[in-house]
């Protein structure tokens, strides 16, 4: 009697435990969907599976214009090195994920699209509330992206597609839909701006470019941590800013892409760029044989930057003359640059270069070396080491060999 009235009372403790466990759980599944209906859009699915689609305009006075205005062929070309789709309707691509590993583990839980097209830009976001939703998300992402003929991203080729496509795998679906043209701006913005950003973020070639600043930004490194709480706490109310910041990242996209464009073509810079800018953007516009344009690029770098980098312009610079053929220039060149900077001994080099094979003066290139060598032997150790400590074995051997011609021509 003593015992089964003892298990009935454990049992009730047991009961109250635990439905005492459920309120708060029921109060906070409350709170999660008064959030989700806050974030605007229209749940798809039922249950766990379900995911969360919001579509809106874009504001007009955002919208920078068609794609082919902002970003034309010629410009595409420039900034990718890849030929330019051959339709209007772009989608500006951005991720979220649970991390930045590269294995099958690593979720995208929100996907941002920009409809980018002639007469206007949409804005589509797909969110997963629960893991779940994932594959359901990603079909109707799939059908979203069957209209676009080019992507726009920021790291896409290696990140985000990347991702989409792991992801797309593992729910059966066809990862060629991502092989359309892509233009992933990260690597030209990295071209001209290595040199003079701290960092290529998104965030830092917005202000420097695009002249924007985010206002109450959730940073990107806590965008993964924010959603892995929604996951294990069942609620975090800063969701709603990881929203903002996917929006925030497609939309300036959209712009990051317009500039640049107008900075890779020949026309006014849109903007004041630095020396070590335009030499960066010099020797890209080389890789795509653009030799007229980088040399306006060079010209401007070695007149207005420091002598570290106007001299490394000015080298390039009389590289391209001689390229060409245009060995008197390069001369001019190199003349110019023992003007203004005689601790630049690649500048002598050159000299001595052109005075031997092109002057025909092994004289005069003999000359040219001693004279390196002499200003290399005055300097202290350490700063002769800091200007060009391999130079000075090539100014012995070429010292050497003019030295021997000389002396075959005197004795014939």
């Amino acid at each position: 009697m003593l015992e089964r009235d003892l298990r009935s009372r454990l049992a009730f403790f047991d009961k109250k435990h635990a439905l005492l466990a459920q309120k708060p759980q029921r109060v906070q599944q409350g709170a999660r969907e008064e959030l989700l209906t806050a974030l605007g859009g229209e749940l798809h699915g039922r249950g766990a599976s379900r995911f969360l689609k919001i579509e809106e305009p874009v504001d007009p006075n955002l919208f920078p214009g068609s794609p082919a205005e902002c970003v034309s062929p010629e410009a595409w070309f420039r900034l990718s090195g890849k030929s330019a789709p051959a339709g209007n309707h772009w989608v500006v691509l951005d991720t979220e994920t649970t991390g930045l590993q590269t294995g099958a583990g690593t979720l995208v839980f929100l996907v941002g699209l920009l409809h980018w097209r002639e007469e206007d830009a949409r804005l589509v976001q797909y969110f997963i509330p629960e893991p779940a939703g994932e594959s359901g998300m990603l079909r109707a992402l799939w059908r979203e992206l069957e209209p676009a003929d080019a992507l726009v991203s920021f790291n896409g080729l290696a990140f985000d597609c990347s991702r989409l496509r792991t992801r797309g795998i593992l729910s059966r679906l066809d990862p060629g839909m991502l092989d359309m043209p892509q233009l992933d701006l990260m690597h030209p913005a990295r071209r001209i701006a290595a040199d003079w950003l701290p960092d290529c973020r998104l965030k830092s070639l917005e202000q420097s470019l695009l002249g924007r600043e985010r206002e109450d930004d959730l940073p990107g490194s806590e965008v993964p941590e924010v959603y892995r709480s929604w996951l294990s706490d069942g609620f975090q109310p800063d969701l709603p800013r990881v929203l903002e910041h996917n929006r925030h990242d497609v939309e300036n996209l959209m712009h990051l892409a317009a500039i640049l464009a107008a900075i890779y073509c020949d026309g006014e810079d849109p903007l004041v760029l630095p020396a070590s800018a335009h030499h960066r953007l010099g020797r890209t516009l080389v890789a795509r044989k653009r030799v007229g344009a980088a040399r306006t690029r060079f010209e401007r770098a070695m007149r207005e930057g420091e002598e570290g980098i106007a001299c490394r312009a000015a080298f390039e610079l009389a590289r391209l003359h001689k390229r060409s053929g245009e060995w008197k220039r390069a001369e001019e060149i190199y003349r110019h640059c023992l003007k203004r900077w005689p601790r630049f001994i690649p500048a002598r080099v050159g000299l001595a270069k052109v005075q031997e094979h092109r002057r025909k003066d092994p004289a005069g290139a003999l000359r040219t070396v001693n004279a390196a060598l002499e200003f290399l032997a005055s300097l202290p150790a350490a700063e002769r080491d800091e200007v060009f400590p391999a130079t000075i074995d090539e100014l012995e051997y070429r010292r050497q060999r003019l030295s021997r011609r000389l002396s075959k021509v005197a004795l014939s």
